[in-house]
């Protein structure tokens, strides 16, 4: 009969952690779509069968090794697969979710759908009725009403053409004041933005400003278009902002 010493088993309990610690590690980051951040959104390590869900700010965290495929599955949205790469582990990913289009919506001149949308998935529901709510004239159904007819021959044209009158702004390096304002009005880059995403202290948010205009960015980064970038630029900032008063208070 085999008999495993402690000392064996030592080692085996040892080796387990080691082995556990290399191949379980785990990958962190935000969630968020077109309008923001998604919360309570269930996300699957494919591989190894973990679920987890999005906070009330969109962070997640889920263990996973290189190579997992880590899925973002909702009728609400389309499917997104993260594969996990060895550096995914020493950062939090930015994730963007696209909203999903059911063969079941048809666009024309107005906007219609065959499927009632009481019946729909209430995620895609709760989409469907922000639309109707921010855009009520693109749903309003026109009734043979002749003033309905220069709008739509108006949009037809300007499809066709493929020209879309774009008004931009002449770009400016932001000032302290003009993130101190951003901070203080927008609904996601906010004090708690600061205090609970990017683990700013909030007797530290003056500082932290401070040294964002220090980095000379541009107003071209608060376009909509460009929310990713941004988040993903403040991150980089506050990590730089962190490393900096860490070796302020070693010197």
């Amino acid at each position: 009969m085999l008999t495993i010493k402690p000392l064996q088993t030592l080692l085996l309990v040892v080796f387990g952690i080691f082995y556990l610690s290399v191949n379980a590690q785990k990958v962190s980051g935000y969630l968020y779509d077109s309008e923001g951040i998604v919360s309570n959104f269930k996300i699957k390590n494919q591989n190894q069968g973990f679920y987890t869900e999005t906070n009330e700010r969109g962070f997640f965290e889920i263990s996973a090794k290189v190579g997992d495929s880590i899925l973002f599955n909702s009728i609400a949205y389309n499917r997104y697969t993260l594969v996990v790469k060895k550096t995914d582990f020493n950062k939090n990913v930015v994730v963007e979710l696209n909203f999903n289009t059911l063969d079941e919506v048809k666009i024309n001149s107005g906007k219609s759908f065959k499927t009632d949308p009481d019946q729909l998935d209430d995620e895609l529901n709760a989409g469907i009725q922000y639309s109707i709510k921010n855009n009520p004239l693109d749903y309003r159904p026109s009734n043979g009403n002749l003033l309905e007819i220069p709008r739509l021959i108006i949009g037809l044209l300007s499809k066709k053409n493929g020209k879309t009158k774009v008004t931009t702004e002449e770009e400016k390096v932001l000032a302290p004041e003009d993130y101190h304002q951003l901070f203080e009005t927008n609904n996601l880059f906010n004090a708690e933005f600061l205090s609970g995403d990017l683990n700013i202290p909030e007797h530290q948010h003056y500082l932290f400003i401070d040294y964002l205009a220090t980095k000379n960015y541009t107003s071209a980064v608060l376009q909509e278009n460009r929310k990713l970038d941004f988040i993903d630029i403040l991150h980089r900032a506050a990590k730089e902002f962190h490393e900096q008063r860490i070796s302020e208070e070693n010197r």
